[in-house]
C-alpha cells in the first residue's frame, strides 16, 4: 500500500524548519469578497523551499459544484507557469473572513499550491488569476461567466 503525504503539509514543515530567506514579509494575507464568494493568495518562503497559495471559496450551499468551473492560472515574473499546480485539495469546509468590513460567513474552499523554483536576488512578482467559465448567479448574487479577479504578491529575495 502505498502512502500518500500531503505536498502543502511538508512545504509548511520544511519552511518552519529553515530560516527565512528574507522575502518580503507580509502580515495575513488579505481575503478578498464579493457576496458570498471569497479568495486569497500567500507567499510562503525558506532557505530549501519557497511556495505560493491560493484559495477560492464559495458559500456552503451551492457549493460543490461551483468548483468545475473556475479556471486558475498564475505566472511568475510575467511568465506563465506551464508545469501547471503541483497540488490541488480537495474542497473543505472554511469560515471566510473578508479582510473589507469583516464580514463572515461559512463555505467549502478549494485550495492551490504552487511550489516555486529556486529564485535568484531581487524582487519576483506572482500573479494568480481566476476565471469563472458559467454563470453562477442566484437571487442573492451576480458571479457571471468571465469574472475574473487576481492577487499579485511580491517577494524580495536577498
Amino acid at each position: 500500500m502505498k502512502y500518500f503525504v500531503d505536498i502543502s503539509l511538508i512545504a509548511i514543515l520544511l519552511s518552519a524548519c529553515v530560516p527565512s530567506r528574507n522575502a518580503t514579509d507580509t502580515a495575513s494575507p488579505k481575503v478578498y469578497c464579493q457576496g458570498h464568494m471569497a479568495w486569497s493568495a500567500e507567499i510562503v518562503t525558506g532557505n530549501m523551499i519557497s511556495y505560493t497559495t491560493f484559495w477560492i471559496a464559495f458559500e456552503q450551499a451551492p457549493v460543490m459544484e461551483n468548483f468545475q468551473y473556475l479556471t486558475v492560472a498564475v505566472t511568475l515574473d510575467g511568465q506563465p507557469v506551464v508545469n501547471g499546480f503541483e497540488y490541488l485539495q480537495s474542497p473543505e469546509p472554511f469560515t471566510v473572513t473578508c479582510t473589507d468590513g469583516m464580514d463572515q460567513f461559512e463555505s467549502n474552499r478549494v485550495q492551490y499550491t504552487l511550489l516555486l523554483p529556486l529564485l535568484v536576488e531581487g524582487e519576483h512578482k506572482i500573479v494568480w488569476k481566476y476565471t469563472l467559465t458559467a454563470d453562477l448567479s442566484d437571487e442573492l448574487f451576480n458571479y457571471p461567466a468571465g469574472m475574473t479577479d487576481e492577487i499579485t504578491g511580491t517577494m524580495s529575495m536577498r
